[in-house]
């Protein structure tokens, strides 16, 4: 069992990556159906993980609410770490060597986002999220 500390450290990392995720694909809004399901996705994440990290930060602390929570991201760790490496491909960090890859990591960058693969990770990951916190979220009024 992880401690109140560890969880919000946990959450921010989630914040984070959603965050930059979610600035991604705004700039395509509209582009199509699948960019805008992710998007609004990533806020519904977003706004869930903000309102985890509000209660973790309030003072008078419900223990047994602290405890679902902390257990409900401690299962969340590994999406969200698994959320971090998407962002990291979607980013395309990582500076290539030679103008021949540096073409192929752009073409990469440009293709990547929007691939039919990374869109349904991108849900399949916010999915096993939403059911790992199936006990906290009516709990947050979400």
């Amino acid at each position: 069992m992880i401690d109140p500390g560890t969880a919000l450290a946990i959450v921010g990392l989630g914040i984070d990556a959603v965050k930059q995720l979610h600035s991604y694909y705004v700039v395509w809004k509209g582009r199509d159906r699948d960019v805008e399901e992710i998007r609004q996705q990533l806020t519904w994440l977003m706004n869930l993980f903000q309102a985890i990290e509000t209660t973790l930060g309030d003072d008078d602390l419900n223990t047994a609410l602290v405890q679902m929570i902390c257990e409900s991201v401690e299962n969340c760790h590994e999406i969200i770490t698994k959320l971090k490496a998407k962002l990291l491909k979607v980013k395309g960090e990582g500076e290539p060597d030679t103008l021949l890859k540096k073409m192929d990591d752009q073409r990469r960058r440009a293709l990547y986002p929007f691939k039919k693969g990374t869109i349904g990770g991108l849900l399949d990951l916010i999915d096993m999220c939403k059911d790992q916190m199936k006990t906290v979220i009516p709990l947050l009024n979400l």
